[in-house]
C-alpha cells in the first residue's frame, strides 16, 4: 500500500523505494488536526458528538443516529422554528400563524375570530356559532350564503343531518325528521289526526298529506287580491274536479267536470252556478231520479216555475205535513194529515175530509161539516099494527146526506093496499138514518092520488108517517104520491 506524507501544507507521495508496512496491529484512534477540505476537524467532531446544534452546523450524516432532541433557535425557510414550534403546542392561535399539521389532535375550542365581521366560531365544550353581519346578510339581519367558486354568483346550499331542527330563542319552532315529514309547532308528524295536538305536518315520502290542527281559532286563511276567481282547487289525477272561489266577491263552490255546476252564497240566497264561476239559472238539479235526499224543511213558501214530480210528495210543519202519493196511477192521492190523522185527502175517488170542514174561525166541533153522502133506499108502506106491506111500485128512491142534514126523495105509485092487514095508521119504513133521527119534520105530499096529502118523520123508529092535514092517516090506501122531504140526525 501506498502511504502519503501528510503536513501542515501539502502532501506528497512517499518514495517508492520506502519500505511496506505490512502488519500494524490494532488501530485504536487517529488523531487528526487542521483542517480537510477546509472543514475544521476539531469543529466536526465536536458536532458528532453533541445533542445540540449551532447556527450554519451540518447535521449528522445521512443514514446516522442521533441521540436525543434536536433544539432549533434560528429560522428555517425564513419561518422562526421557535415561533412555530409555540403554534404547535398552544392550543389558541394568533393572527397569521398557521393551524397544526393535518391528522393531529386538537385539544380545547377552536376559535376563529374575524375581527371586525364578527364572525366567532367555537368547537368543543363552548359549541357555538356567532357573528353579527356581513355573511349572507338580509337587509340587516346575518345569514348563511353559498357562492360559486369564483365568488361571482350564489351557489347551492345544504344541511345535511339524522333530521333538522329550528328554533327561536331556546324553543323548537320547527323540524324536518328523518322521513321527510316537516312539523311546525309541533313534533307529531299527523296533528290533530285521531288526537289533540295543534300544529302543522306536512309528510313527505309517500305519504304527502298534510295535517291543520288549531285550538279555537279558525284553521286556514287563504286571500286571493285583485279580481274574482279560484281561490282553493281540487283535482284528480292532474286533472281539476272542483274549485271554492269568489264571483263579485260572492263565495261559490264548483263543480269543473262536464258542464259543471254548483252553489253561490249570495246575501241570504242560496243560487245555482254553472262551470266555475259562470252564473246559470233553471238548469241545476238537488239530487236525481236515483239519489234523492229525504225531507226538505220550509219554513215559508215554495215556488215553482215548472211542474212538480214526485212519487211521494211531502209538505210538513211542526203539527203535520201534505203527501202526495203517485206511487199507484190507479190510487194516486194528495193527503192533509195532522198530527199524523188525515184531514184532507183527494184521490180518484173525489175529495175526503175525515174530520170535517170548518167555516171561519169557527172551530167548534159541532160546527163542522164532517160528511156528506149520497145513496138510494128502500120504501116500504105498510100499517103500524100490520105485517104485510101493501102492493106499489117506487122510482127515484134516492137520498143526499150533507153533515146531519137528510134530504129524501121518492115516487112511489100504484099503491094496493088489499093484501096488507091492520087497522092502524100508515108509515114508510126504510127510511135511511133512521135510528139517528133527532127531531120531527114534515113535507107535502105531490102529484098526490091518495087519502094522505102529507107526511112527516120523528117516531120512535124513525119512520115516516102519512097524514090528512093535521091527523095520522089510517083509511084504505091507493093511488100515487110524490115524496121529498128533508129531516135531521
Amino acid at each position: 500500500m501506498a502511504l502519503t506524507k501528510i503536513t501542515n501544507d501539502m502532501a506528497e507521495p512517499l518514495a517508492a523505494a520506502q519500505p511496506t508496512i505490512t502488519s500494524v496491529g490494532t488501530l485504536t484512534s487517529l488523531a487528526v488536526s487542521g483542517t480537510v477540505d477546509g472543514v475544521d476537524i476539531a469543529a466536526r467532531d465536536a458536532i458528532l458528538t453533541s445533542t445540540t446544534t449551532t447556527a450554519g452546523a451540518a447535521l449528522p450524516k445521512a443514514g446516522g443516529a442521533m441521540t436525543g432532541a434536536i433544539t432549533t433557535n434560528s429560522t428555517f425557510d425564513g419561518v422562526d422554528i421557535a415561533a412555530r414550534d409555540t403554534v404547535l403546542t398552544s392550543t389558541t392561535t394568533t393572527a397569521g400563524a398557521a393551524l397544526p399539521k393535518a391528522g393531529g389532535t386538537l385539544t380545547g375550542a377552536l376559535i376563529v375570530d374575524a375581527g371586525a365581521s364578527g364572525l366567532d366560531i367555537r368547537l368543543g365544550t363552548d359549541k357555538r356559532v356567532t357573528w353579527t353581519g356581513g355573511i349572507g346578510e338580509i337587509g340587516s339581519v346575518a345569514g348563511f350564503q353559498a357562492v360559486n367558486t369564483a365568488g361571482s354568483a350564489l351557489a347551492s346550499f345544504g344541511i345535511r343531518g339524522e333530521d333538522l331542527r329550528f328554533a327561536t330563542g331556546s324553543a323548537e319552532r320547527m323540524r324536518i325528521d328523518s322521513s321527510g315529514h316537516v312539523m311546525v309547532g309541533t313534533t307529531d308528524d299527523a296533528a290533530g289526526a285521531g288526537n289533540s295536538i295543534t300544529g302543522i305536518s306536512l309528510r313527505g315520502g309517500t305519504d304527502n298529506r298534510s295535517f291543520f290542527s288549531v285550538n279555537q281559532n279558525y284553521v286556514m286563511h287563504l286571500n286571493r287580491k285583485g279580481n274574482d276567481g279560484n281561490i282553493l282547487e281540487f283535482a284528480k289525477n292532474g286533472t281539476t274536479v272542483g274549485a271554492i272561489g269568489t264571483y263579485n266577491g260572492v263565495p261559490y263552490i264548483g263543480y269543473q267536470g262536464g258542464a259543471g255546476g254548483g252553489i253561490m252564497f249570495n246575501g241570504a240566497s242560496i243560487e245555482p252556478t254553472a262551470l266555475g264561476s259562470s252564473r246559470t239559472s233553471n238548469a241545476n238539479d238537488i239530487g236525481s231520479s236515483t239519489y234523492k235526499w229525504r225531507n226538505l224543511y220550509i219554513g215559508s213558501t215554495v215556488y215553482a216555475s215548472a211542474q212538480v214530480e214526485t212519487t211521494d210528495y211531502r209538505i210538513k210543519d211542526g203539527s203535520g205535513y201534505i203527501t202526495y202519493d203517485l206511487s199507484n196511477s190507479n190510487t194516486a192521492a194528495l193527503t192533509l194529515r195532522k198530527y199524523g190523522n188525515v184531514q184532507q185527502k183527494w184521490d180518484q175517488n173525489g175529495v175526503v175530509f175525515p174530520v170535517g170542514i170548518k167555516f171561519g174561525s169557527d172551530t167548534a166541533a159541532a160546527n163542522t161539516l164532517d160528511d156528506y153522502e149520497e145513496g138510494t133506499w128502500t120504501p116500504d108502506i105498510k100499517r103500524h099494527d100490520g105485517s104485510v106491506s101493501a102492493a106499489f111500485g117506487a122510482e127515484g128512491a134516492s137520498y143526499v146526506k150533507i153533515g146531519s142534514i137528510v134530504h129524501l126523495k121518492a115516487f112511489l105509485h100504484t099503491i094496493s093496499a088489499g093484501s096488507s092487514n091492520g087497522s092502524s095508521y100508515w108509515r114508510i119504513n126504510g127510511v135511511p138514518f133512521a135510528s139517528d133521527v133527532e127531531d120531527y119534520s114534515a113535507e107535502a105530499l105531490a102529484y098526490n092520488s091518495t087519502g094522505a096529502n102529507n107526511v112527516y118523520v120523528g117516531d120512535a123508529g124513525g119512520n115516516l108517517i102519512l097524514c090528512n092535514n093535521a091527523t095520522i092517516f089510517t083509511a084504505g090506501l091507493a093511488g100515487q104520491f110524490m115524496l121529498n122531504i128533508t129531516y135531521r140526525v
